[in-house]
């Protein structure tokens, strides 16, 4: 994680970098993505598991203007977003692939600068994009860092003395729970169709804790068989007490699913203190 002066050098220079804003969030923005075709894939992270980005979607000038048009009135909050985003999803799965990767960019720049407001605005927008929107909200959970389309230098002042200011090269973002957090927030929101990746077992049995707990919490949200059947795997298989703590969270917000009230019962009698009372509040409906 680089340290805070950066993160904030970058999160102002984010935006411009990425494509997803101009103007502030609220007031009123205007400007068009910057970049409304889809991007060449990126490669996986190092020690990452390749998400399977989708191709790039390339379009023609006219269409890159149809995109353009219609986005700014997203960024603007215009009252008619909703009609241009239905009539821009009506021309296929392309223009699907396209408003997802920028709703992605947007969501990158929001979350990294901490607008929860904006997060929730895309993911709500994600929810009617749907599927092709997925394998880019996935990313976070499964990445240890988002490689920059190319390197970034930006300026990092002293706090203590302006003057001693330097500048330092970034190829790349770490991952932080608050991306991933924010991710599965939105996949939430997609709803079933994330599952069948929240459920994946490098997701679910990951060795980052933050993305196993998000999972497990974005898994409740949407409840139904499928995802209630993958968090009480989890308990099956013997998770560590904090991940059996975040099931049985995820399994309370599925109720009132039958699997998830008996796998709560059982929970009740958890070797553990803290899953034990968890399981009370989710029965509870606390």
């Amino acid at each position: 994680m680089p340290p805070l002066p950066v993160r904030r050098a970058l999160a102002l220079a984010l935006c411009a970098l990425l494509g997803a804003c101009q103007g502030t969030p609220g007031e009123g923005a205007s400007g068009d993505s910057g970049s409304p075709e889809a991007a060449s894939p990126d490669g996986p992270s190092r020690g990452t598991v390749d998400m399977g980005t989708p191709e790039p979607v390339r379009l023609s000038a006219d269409d890159r203007q149809i995109f353009a048009d219609a986005w700014r009135h997203f960024l603007a909050k215009s009252p008619l977003w909703p009609s241009r985003r239905r009539l821009w999803l009506s021309r296929g799965e392309a223009a699907e692939q396209v408003l997802a990767e920028n709703l992605f960019r947007y969501f990158w720049a929001m979350s990294f600068r901490g607008h929860a407001g904006e997060v929730a605005r895309v993911a709500d927008e994600a929810r009617h994009v749907g599927a092709a929107a997925v394998p880019w909200f996935g990313r976070p959970l499964l990445m240890n860092s988002m490689p920059l389309r190319e390197p970034l230098k930006v300026k990092v002042e002293d706090p203590d003395d302006p003057r001693k200011s330097t500048f330092q090269t970034i190829d790349h973002l770490d991952m932080d729970d608050t991306t991933r957090r924010d991710a599965a927030t939105v996949l939430a929101a997609i709803g079933e169709p994330a599952v069948p990746l929240l459920s994946r077992h490098d997701v679910l049995r990951t060795g980052r804790p933050g993305t196993r707990r998000q999972a497990a919490r974005a898994l409740g949200r949407i409840g139904g068989d499928q995802a209630v059947d993958a968090l009480i795997g989890v308990l099956v298989a013997g998770a560590d007490w904090t991940d059996r703590a975040a099931v049985v969270e995820g399994l309370g917000q599925s109720l009132p699913h039958p699997r998830a009230r008996a796998a709560l019962e059982q929970a009740l009698r958890d070797s553990d203190p803290f899953v034990r009372r968890k399981a009370e509040e989710a029965l509870a409906g606390k």
